[in-house]
């Protein structure tokens, strides 16, 4: 082999390493911990300022919609992954909302339209 070719294993010539600690990165990692701390703040505010137990029962419904969401997020996630996430998204806001009352509904509504295949019109399900 000629000593004037670059070898198989080295990089192409006109190749520059990627930057390392860039500021916009550094920038982006400071507004995602800021903003992560002040989500804490406020929701912990949310809830001392809730009457009695309506947080805990907020938060367990919460709990219990995303429990019954992973029914359609389960069957869907191959075959049409825009749905099934809709899907967990909604049961879990049904559940904050009316427990599992309305996040069941929504989850066999939800499964009934992934099994039926009737989504094929959607972007991206």
């Amino acid at each position: 082999m000629p000593d004037n070719l670059p070898s198989r294993a080295s990089p192409p010539l006109d190749s520059a390493p990627p930057p390392r600690g860039s500021a916009a990165t550094a920038r982006g990692t400071v507004m995602m911990i800021a903003g992560g701390i002040i989500g804490a703040v406020i929701g912990y505010t949310a809830v001392k300022l809730l009457p009695h137990d309506l947080g805990a029962r907020i938060f367990i419904g919460g709990a219990e919609g995303l429990l019954v969401g992973l029914i359609p997020y389960l069957i869907g996630k191959k075959q049409h992954p825009l749905l099934a996430r809709i899907g967990l998204g909604c049961c879990l806001v049904g559940g904050m909302i009316l427990g599992l009352l309305l996040a069941l509904p929504i989850a066999v509504i939800f499964a009934g339209l992934i099994l039926a295949k009737k989504v094929d019109a959607l972007p991206g399900a």
